[in-house]
């Protein structure tokens, strides 16, 4: 038997069981609804359009010869891209475990995915204020679903408590809101995927998020409005962790998702539009991805063990990822540009807010941001292999606030205004314990400090290239209440001052360390140094615990008088050891004094010994290696001045010892301004 459409095969019963019947089309020979079926005459299965016919008046049903996938085109839906397909799309997706699109495009409104399903090869286009709720497990392969440049009711995909999403070969874009978010509503944000985390699985490989955005706050009002992105992973509360140890507020507390992956993915295009009566800045909350749950509590023990590698982010206005209390975060392998978005950059690449063990590594960007790398009360985070392309501008390349602990930047090849900022806005501590390690920095815009450290104790920089620009302007590292600080085999090309220490905190030893180091002072500008070490104003302030050794120090200068090179001012327990210094001279000017290597003020129990120190030029004034002021316990040895004075006397010095000091032929090895009452010479003379 041979029938024309669905409705033919409606009206037309079968005469023996086992009849066969051919559907030539449900609305017409070949629109796609074709198929065999066989007459069951005891069948009291409900027809459910596409593999179940009833015929009106008589028992037994028409069913389907099929195996595998069905398509919806055989539920009557026409794939056209304009007609409502929401009801045969919904009974497949619900009824059965592989559903077809058959490469058509069907237009949806809102409906539910309640059974575990796989959808494949096709387009899924959404009516305005629609999205599709996923209850289930939903395999997706070769799909793509477009918004068609409208609102979708917060997502376009909504993956409740139990559900979950593998997704291969797909594209979700072209959400966009032209009217302003109106907060409390499920409009107010928009994204492709939102996933509410209760022991359900994301794992998406090789999908496209593009052309994505949401109208922004008026005048910048938090209002939870406005949000947008690719993916959105929050937990849901409402599953119960009874601990017995954990304070009663941690009894019911935000699941934790059973595994979220997302690999080979593009996202392009995610951003805010500004709001009409906005008339401030552009208010901005478009991320590509966005894990958090629903307040900042610290519980670090939700969402584990997120891996997101090999991705892709172009022109994304806020964040690539941004990630908050939970435990576990691989990010890798991920390139980053902005080839539009100039006036309006990337806020911050990476913002952990808070996030406890993090890794980061082979990130490679090129692009204007404001921050590369984030982080607000995280803790047990490595970077590793951070790199940025020429032209990038990337204003700071890494700002840790408030009460982070044990982060690690290695192996990193940047260029940025400013490297680093540790501190903190509520007056905690801002990091503790960081450790820069093996990176080549280079200063691309002007920011001065270059690397700045507040109220961070424990932090290490080794094995690092940093240079800022030559300019008579800029730092190189700014520390304030740093104790433990420690600078070792690195390399600093600066325009001003190498580091310049200012410790208001005096309660712990500071314990500050600066060895097997090179300096090199690009520019000559009035207040310079090398190394300024100093505690703040007070009654007898005193910095405690300070080595510095094995360094080389070298200057250019043409002006008619170069700085000390090391001032501590305040210090005891105070090594200088094993200290280079050359300044070279450029220009034409005569330079009349080249005060020398080392100014030691208002300090005691200092030891000083094997100092060298050197110029390309006879200064005519005054020239010392070290000039001791107001200080006392001092033990100096080993110091050669090969063109001035060797060790200068001068103001309130007692209790000192001295020996084998030199100075060049014609200068004074040790000048007393003031004789101090307790002291002890061996060798000093003036050969060199």
């Amino acid at each position: 038997m041979i029938v024309a459409t669905m409705n033919d095969l409606r009206l037309t019963a079968g005469t023996v069981t086992n009849e066969h019947c051919h559907l030539l089309g449900y609305y017409a020979p070949g629109d796609g609804g074709s198929g065999e079926f066989y007459w069951d005459a005891t069948s009291t299965a409900a027809d459910n359009g596409g593999t179940i016919i009833k015929v009106a008046g008589h028992t037994g049903s028409w069913l389907r010869i099929f195996s595998g996938a069905v398509t919806p085109k055989w539920f009557g839906a026409k794939g056209d891209g304009a007609s409502n397909d929401t009801t045969p799309v919904s009974i497949c997706m619900n009824n059965f475990d592989e559903v077809d699109l058959v490469d058509c495009n069907y237009k949806v409104a809102d409906m539910t995915s309640a059974r575990a399903t796989s959808l494949r090869n096709g387009t899924i286009s959404l009516f305005p204020l629609s999205r599709i709720s996923v209850l289930a497990n939903l395999n997706l392969e070769k799909v793509i679903f477009d918004a068609l440049d409208q609102t979708v009711r917060t997502a376009i995909l909504y993956v409740s408590p139990g559900g979950g999403i593998i997704a291969n070969n797909c594209v979700f874009k072209n959400i966009k809101t032209s009217a302003p978010p109106v907060p409390s509503t499920e409009n107010r944000n928009q994204y492709a995927i939102i996933a509410d985390m209760a022991n359900c699985n994301i794992v998406l490989d090789n999908v496209r998020f593009e052309n994505i955005s949401a109208m922004g706050d008026a005048n910048g009002a938090e209002e939870n409005a406005g949000f947008c992105g690719g993916i959105f992973i929050l937990a849901s509360q409402d599953i119960t962790y009874d601990n017995p140890s954990l304070p009663t507020y941690y009894k019911t507390v935000y699941s934790k998702p059973s595994n979220v992956s997302i690999t080979n993915c593009i996202f392009k295009n995610i951003y805010t539009i500004k709001h009409p009566s906005n008339t401030g800045p552009l208010d901005t909350d478009a991320d590509a991805i966005r894990i958090t749950i629903d307040d900042y509590d610290d519980r670090f023990d939700i969402c584990h063990n997120i891996l997101i590698d090999q991705n892709r982010f172009i022109d994304i206005q806020k964040s690539c990822v941004k990630a908050s209390n939970f435990n576990g975060l691989i990010i890798s392998n991920s390139v980053i540009s902005t080839e539009k978005m100039t006036t309006t950059p990337l806020i911050g690449a990476f913002r952990l807010q808070p996030v406890k063990t993090a890794l980061i590594s082979n990130v490679l960007y090129n692009g204007t941001c404001t921050y590369l790398m984030y982080s607000r009360g995280s803790k047990d985070i490595r970077f590793h292999n951070i790199s940025t392309l020429a032209p990038s501008n990337v204003t700071t390349a890494f700002q840790i606030l408030d009460n982070s602990a044990n982060i690690s930047i290695g192996g990193s090849d940047i260029a940025c205004g400013r490297f680093l900022n540790i501190e903190t806005s509520s007056g905690a501590i801002a990091c503790d314990h960081l450790a820069v390690m093996d990176c080549r920095i280079v200063q691309q815009t002007e920011q001065t400090p270059f690397i700045r450290i507040k109220n961070a104790p424990d932090v290490c920089i080794s094995d690092c290239s940093i240079t800022t620009l030559d300019n008579a302007g800029i730092d190189g590292i700014s520390i304030s209440d740093a104790p433990g600080f420690s600078l070792s085999d690195s390399k600093l090309f600066y325009g001003r001052t190498a580091i310049s220490c200012i410790e208001n905190n005096l309660s712990v030893p500071n314990n500050i360390m600066i060895a097997s180091s090179n300096f090199e002072r690009l520019q000559y500008a009035t207040g310079s140094r090398h190394i300024l070490l100093r505690a703040s104003a007070g009654t007898n302030p005193q910095l405690t615990g300070v080595v510095i050794r094995d360094c080389s120090f070298s200057s250019r200068s043409q002006a008619a008088r170069s700085n000390d090179e090391i001032m501590l001012l305040s210090g005891t327990d105070v090594t200088l050891s094993d200290l280079n210094l050359i300044v070279v001279q450029v220009g034409t000017n005569t330079i009349q004094a080249a005060t020398g290597l080392i100014q030691v003020l208002q300090s005691t129990q200092v030891n000083i010994n094997n100092v060298n120190a050197r110029h390309n030029f006879v200064p005519t004034g005054e020239s010392y290696t070290v000039l001791l002021r107001q200080s006392s316990k001092i033990a100096i040895t080993g110091v050669k001045s090969f063109n001035g004075d060797g060790v200068t006397l001068y103001e309130s010095v007692d209790y000192i010892a001295a020996d084998s000091i030199f100075s060049k032929a014609g200068r004074q090895p040790l000048w007393e301004a003031v004789v101090p009452v307790n002291k002890y010479y061996g060798d000093t003379a003036a050969i060199l």
